[in-house]
């Protein structure tokens, strides 16, 4: 019930022109990095792209 609540806030954000939703590729995707293990270059530039510094 909780989730269908929110679900449909969103979908009148959406309908009502506030919320605008794009497909990212994940490759551009920075959350992408948290999902599944990364090579060192990705996860350099994930790294990078949450402005963090070993």
């Amino acid at each position: 019930r909780h989730i269908e609540t929110h679900y449909h806030w969103i979908r009148e954000r959406v309908e009502e022109g506030k919320i605008r939703l794009s497909h990212v590729a994940g490759v551009s995707n920075i959350a992408d990095g948290l999902t599944k293990p990364l090579a060192r270059p990705a996860f350099e530039a994930f790294r990078n792209a949450l402005a963090l510094k070993a």
